[in-house]
Formats: C-alpha cells, structure tokens, sequence
C-alpha cells in the first residue's frame, strides 16, 4: 500500500458498513428510502439496505472524473420520483470535497421535492471536505482505494 493512499479491503469494508449502520440506527432516525449515487455508491447503497432493511432504494448519477482528473459535476438519471414527506439517504462511498453531496442534495430537493434528507459515506476526507455527510464511518486525509476500484 503506497503511503498516499488508504486501501480499504473487502473484510474492512463489511466493518465499516457495519459502523454506518449503527451509527445510523442509534440516531433514532430512519429511512424510508435510500438512493446512492453512481457507481462509487452503488456497493454501499447494496450493502446498506440489506443492514437497516430499507428496500425502497433507488440511484442517481453524479460524475466529475476522467482518468482520474476532476472536472464538473454533471447530475443526470434522477429518480422520477416524488420523495416529500419521505426520509431519504443519500449515499456514497467517500465524500471527498463534499461537493457532489451538495449539488446531489439540491437536485434531489429541487427534482424530486425531498424534504427530510441526510446523507452518509463509508469515509470522508478531513482535508478538503467542505460539505461533510451526516454519517461516516471513516475519516482519512488522502486518496481511498475501494475493493471494487
């Protein structure tokens, strides 16, 4: 593992998601519905669900790399749904600048009439985040590579 990257393995993974759950559960808040963002937030989403029994899930798109270099945001697929009056949470498998989380969150509001909306990554970047999820289960100050990178 270099020295600038945290990896995070499949066994490492399950304890992490394991932790959001908790944290999520011991909240006293639950979701409804639970839409992840692609494609990071997609094993997440998977694994999430399954721990706090939400089967109303759904997904949105947000991409802003290429070949690993970032560049705008574009927001597309969003659910065609009505989400007001609902619990919803976004998730996503790292919240790096916390941008995507903030253009996903507006949309959502905006396209989709969300109202009661959290949100939660597996890590979160304590370096440059700007708009922290309200559950995480990892804080790191460098890239992450996932199992399924």
């Amino acid at each position: 593992m270099e020295d600038n990257t945290v990896e995070i393995s499949w066994e490492y993974l399950s304890e992490l998601v394991d932790k959001l759950a908790r944290d999520i559960s011991a909240s006293d808040w639950k979701p409804d519905s639970l839409v992840g963002i692609t494609s990071g937030g997609l094993i997440p989403l998977a694994l999430i669900s399954k721990k706090l029994g939400v089967t109303d899930i759904m997904t949105i798109s947000a991409t802003s790399y290429t070949e690993d270099e970032k560049g705008a945001l574009t927001i597309s697929n969003v659910p065609a749904v009505c989400l007001k009056d609902r619990s919803v949470l976004l998730i996503d498998e790292i919240a790096d600048t916390g941008d995507t989380f903030r253009e996903v969150i507006r949309t959502l509001r905006t396209q989709c009439s969300a109202d009661v909306l959290k949100s939660a990554a597996i890590a979160v970047r304590t370096d440059k985040c700007k708009t922290r999820p309200d559950f995480f289960a990892l804080e790191v100050d460098r890239w992450v590579t996932f199992p399924w990178d």
